[in-house]
């Protein structure tokens, strides 16, 4: 199914033009000049390079000033078989169609609401027929009725034209068109924006992107400068101080030899005080009992660092280099 966008914001354009996923683009150029584009003839010429396929919408009213003007306009210097004249559904339409492709150019019929509608478009030679989905929706019609109705006429007959499901609003319209079998859908930018959106796939994108980088980054990339620690002789007073600067609920404790002897926590730090009040904080931390120190090397992965953490049920974890005190790991660090 051929892909396009309906955009006359040239700048919107050449940005969904660099995904490389449109097969072409549906501009007009009097809507052009609202965004204060006043040389439009350049602008379809610049378009019409960077489009596999330009669809344009020729100024005029009459059978021959759209003749005259889609003939003007492929003179600027358009490839003939890249470029799509579109015209509305009306008698003067389907003539300029039959004149234009008997002159070898292209052309899309526009505006089409019906399966009658759609038999003279094909029947002129239209290349395209622009089925309005949304609008026929808006009015209570089944318009996806309508569109089997048209695949299934074409290919009953051998029409060469395409059936372009138009005026898509939703992603439930691009679906529909998928499903059913359209020939070509146009879209405007923000739904084309919306295509590769879903809750699902921006959650698994995300969890994605977060184990990667849990697999790749090291702890020495994500920790802190600071590096909170005591000597086994200072008081727990002096614990809390260091405690509160290194911003972490959490202190190690080296012994005599500046070798890791334990982790003074705030945890540590409650029980302390509900056994035996506020002058614990004058008490020595040589006078406390210490469990083994968790500790991780810097080199390793954050993911090896949060399955520590995990398995343990801690916050903070010590970060050594060649077994020697570097510093300190919180489990928000991993998420910074």
């Amino acid at each position: 199914m051929q892909l396009f966008i309906d955009s006359s914001d040239l700048r919107e354009t050449e940005k969904a033009l660099k995904s490389g996923l449109l097969n072409g683009v549906i501009t007009t150029p009097d809507l052009m000049k609202r965004y204060g584009e006043q040389d439009t003839d350049a602008l379809i010429l610049k378009l019409s390079k960077q489009a596999e396929i330009l669809q344009i919408d020729p100024t005029g009213e009459t059978l021959e000033a759209w003749v005259s003007e889609c003939i003007r306009i492929a003179s600027l210097g358009l490839d003939k078989d890249k470029t799509i004249f579109r015209l509305p559904v009306t008698l003067d339409g389907i003539q300029a169609c039959k004149e234009l492709t008997s002159k070898g150019y292209h052309v899309n019929i526009h505006y089409v609401y019906t399966l009658q509608q759609a038999y003279l478009a094909l029947q002129s030679g239209a290349d395209y027929v622009t089925l309005m989905i949304s609008d026929l929706q808006d009015q209570g019609y089944d318009a996806l009725e309508l569109l089997v109705l048209c695949l299934e006429m074409k290919e009953r007959y051998n029409y060469s034209g395409k059936i372009l499901f138009g005026s898509a609003r939703t992603q439930e319209h691009i679906r529909n068109a998928i499903t059913l079998g359209a020939d070509a859908l146009s879209i405007p930018i923000s739904l084309f924006d919306s295509l590769k959106e879903s809750l699902l796939t921006n959650h698994g994108a995300q969890k994605y992107l977060e184990q990667s980088r849990m697999r790749v980054q090291k702890v020495k990339d994500v920790m802190r400068d600071s590096n909170p620690h005591v000597k086994i002789g200072d008081a727990i007073l002096d614990a809390v101080v260091e405690m509160t600067k290194g911003g972490m609920g959490a202190v190690a404790v080296l012994n005599d030899a500046g070798e890791i002897a334990g982790v003074f926590t705030d945890g540590d730090l409650r029980r302390q005080i509900q056994a035996k009040g506020n002058e614990v904080l004058q008490t020595r931390l040589s006078d406390l009992s210490f469990k083994q120190p968790v500790s991780i090397d810097e080199n390793e992965s954050l993911e090896d660092a949060a399955s520590v953490l995990r398995e343990r049920r801690i916050d903070n974890i010590l970060v050594t280099r060649k077994g020697k005190l570097l510093g300190m790991l919180d489990i928000q660090d991993l998420n910074r």
